[in-house]
């Protein structure tokens, strides 16, 4: 794997660190029109790949050099990971364990927000789950009506539906992971399995809502990632 790294640098006009990758020639076609969910400290910032783009730019926030270091260090990881599963060539198959281990991230990504925010509730639009600020005294409403309508999607188990819902949380984890896509029957558990950690996730949310910040128990079902993958073969028939 050949590519161009541009190391930190502080741009004309300002002292923070900027970090610039130029994008692989033999997947910049696959890059385009994606967007990335770079970690930047412990934010999370966008970067959409536009059909001109032939690198990926984008500022550390900081001024420190050791700091500077280790955001580096991370946005490195995690783009090797992303041009890993765009030169992906065959599906992927997950075992259960995997597609609920990185349910768990989904689930503490949302369970932990009540500890870094004041207050953050999630609303469904036409674009899929977007970050909505409301009135503390509104929280556990909200809450509760996102458990309600993530419990009716569950029961229904309508395929589409979880697809709609879920499906661009999913892509996003799974390139994270540097995968770029699973089989149908993984896809399949990957959705039931988020569907149902969401719903703790805004459960839990919605205990802190009324309260209780006691210690969620079902955090702990959540295995660790393990990035043990396996390729889908042909298979003989099983009888």
């Amino acid at each position: 794997m050949l590519f161009r790294l541009v190391r930190p640098v502080k741009r004309r006009g300002s002292s923070m660190s900027y970090f610039e990758q130029r994008i692989p020639a033999d997947v910049r076609r696959f890059a385009t029109g994606r967007t990335l969910y770079i970690p930047i400290g412990d934010q999370t910032h966008r970067v959409a790949i536009s059909p001109h783009a032939n690198a990926v730019r984008i500022s550390l926030r900081t001024r420190d050099p050791v700091e500077t270091k280790v955001r580096e260090a991370r946005v490195i990881a995690y783009l090797e990971g992303v041009w890993r599963a765009l030169r992906q060539d065959r599906p992927i198959a997950l075992t259960h364990a995997q597609a609920t281990a990185l349910a768990g991230e989904l689930y503490r990504a949302w369970a932990d927000r009540a500890e870094r925010e004041h207050t953050l509730a999630i609303e469904w639009t036409p674009q899929g789950w977007v970050n909505a600020a409301v009135d503390e005294r509104d929280d556990e409403a909200s809450f509760g009506a996102i458990t309600a309508r993530l419990n009716k999607i569950a029961d229904t188990d309508d395929a589409a539906e979880l697809e709609a819902t879920l499906g661009k949380l999913v892509d996003r984890l799974l390139l994270a992971k540097g995968i770029g896509s699973v089989d149908v029957n993984t896809r399949a558990v990957l959705l039931r399995a988020f569907i149902r950690a969401l719903r703790e996730a805004m459960e839990h949310r919605e205990r802190n809502a009324k309260g209780d910040y006691a210690p969620d128990p079902r955090a702990q079902r959540f295995p660790e990632w393990k990035p043990r993958v396996s390729t889908i073969e042909p298979q003989s028939p099983v009888t």
